[in-house]
């Protein structure tokens, strides 16, 4: 299992396809708001499958706002952020995945990285496809699986 995670593109292709070649191959990809268009364009004929969740810079009102992915037998809760008051704290968050059932909670809004992990359940945030705040490059995500046990890596963008 390999899973692309991407959030925060706001509309710069160049970011979405910089993340693709440096995942591929992947088996999903979660792209968790801000700049759908131009993700949903890239991925129209993606073979991969494809979740996505509405950021508060986007117009789709067919999106959510939070969705429950389930990955071979792993479950994820993915949300923009904005909506749990992620820049605000993270409780929020850890009490979704909770009455959720998730091992796991993706996020974005804040443009920063992050993998932070209380009890067993994961928050993790991919960064900024395009538009970081935290000092670093450009980022997504990728979420292997080793033993049974979920694999959070970010990785730099380049284009």
């Amino acid at each position: 299992m390999k899973i692309l995670v991407l959030s925060d593109s706001h509309g710069c292709a160049d970011a979405i396809e910089a993340a693709f070649r440096a995942a591929e191959p992947f088996d999903a990809v979660f792209f968790l708001g801000d700049g759908e268009r131009e993700f949903l364009r890239r991925t129209a004929s993606c073979t991969a499958r494809v979740y996505c969740v509405k950021g508060n810079c986007d117009w789709n009102d067919s999106l959510k706002l939070s969705l429950i992915a389930e990955v071979d037998g792993h479950r994820f809760l993915l949300c923009h952020g904005h909506s749990f008051g992620v820049k605000n704290g993270l409780e929020r968050l850890y009490y979704a995945a909770a009455v959720n059932d998730c091992e796991a909670v993706l996020f974005g809004h804040t443009h920063c990285r992050l993998l932070e992990t209380d009890e067993g359940v994961a928050l993790f945030n991919p960064g900024s496809a395009s538009v970081p705040r935290d000092g670093l490059s450009p980022s997504a995500g990728v979420i292997t699986e080793e033993n049974g046990e979920l694999i959070f890596r970010h990785i730099d963008l380049e284009y």
